[in-house]
């Protein structure tokens, strides 16, 4: 009950909603940052997934302040240590998955809500996902950033790319 009383509230809402918070982001310095990809989800399938990585990927590699850990030795990180995640990440994993990537920063993300319908008013598919990231020194395991995103629409691909935006927009507005 709960989850359809908030996707009506989300419906009503103008398309997309973006919060950010807890930035201490020296935006002086320059970081390798590893992104841990989510693997496994309730609410969204693979492919679905790898476009959430891309696109966090994407989003990453435009803020100046951020060098990526390539994604063959994300991959090869994660066969090594037999993970498979389904979400957030607890702060000692990603210390060890940040040192074994050879990164200062540790960004992992995890899909709250993704929920599809037809709408019959309009007679299509409608979608809405909400997106939460967080990014972790991981020296100190320190939690530096953490964001949420969301946006609603009938083109998944665009849904995903601006939830993704979204959740990391108050960190791109600190690092201006």
């Amino acid at each position: 009950m709960k989850n359809v009383v908030f996707l009506i509230l989300l419906s009503c809402a103008t398309g997309y909603y973006a919060k950010g918070s807890i930035v201490k982001i020296d935006k002086t310095k320059n970081y390798r940052i590893a992104i841990i990809p989510q693997v496994k989800s309730n609410y969204l399938n693979e492919d679905d997934l790898k476009k959430i990585y891309n696109a966090y990927y994407l989003e990453f590699s435009r803020i100046p302040n951020f060098t990526l850990v390539e994604r063959e030795k994300i991959d090869e990180i994660i066969k090594e240590l037999n993970l498979l995640y389904s979400g957030f990440v607890d702060i000692t994993s990603a210390k060890e998955f940040g040192k074994l990537a050879g990164a200062d920063l540790v960004a992992n993300y995890e899909v709250i809500l993704a929920s599809e319908w037809i709408d019959f008013f309009r007679l299509a598919y409608h979608c809405v996902i909400v997106i939460s990231v967080r990014i972790i020194d991981a020296q100190t395991g320190e939690i530096l950033y953490v964001g949420r995103g969301s946006w609603e629409g009938w083109d998944k691909s665009l849904i995903i790319k601006k939830a993704v935006s979204n959740s990391l927009r108050a960190l791109k507005l600190s690092l201006r």
